[in-house]
């Protein structure tokens, strides 16, 4: 299992310091850990470092991203031959309201 945090602003490399004290604890536990630039994603391209490795599963824990953002995420993960824990669906059926206007029309 990798985990993946979004990316300090400054330093792709890094976490994003807000997430800290969960980065201490995975890496206490041994969890392998990555970053994804936030920047990138908007731009639709996925910048993840260290990268996924194949088989991996791969669990986000970050900001709320956009069906884009995460559609370029999950492809990033699936191109490497790795899971995402969550697929492009099920993200959108959790966090994001459907289309009320087509719900209505």
């Amino acid at each position: 299992m990798r985990i993946i945090f979004p990316s300090d602003p400054l330093e792709s490399k890094q976490v994003d310091p807000i997430f800290s004290d969960q980065v201490k604890v995975f890496r206490k536990s041994g969890v392998s850990l990555s970053t994804v630039n936030f920047d990138f994603l908007q731009l639709g391209e996925s910048k993840i470092y260290p990268s996924i490795q194949p088989d991996e599963v791969i669990v986000y824990r970050g900001w709320m991203m956009n069906e884009q953002e995460y559609c370029v995420f999950c492809n990033s993960v699936v191109n490497s031959q790795a899971k995402p824990l969550i697929d492009l669906s099920t993200y959108l059926l959790c966090h994001h309201l459907p289309n009320w206007y087509e719900l209505i029309s």
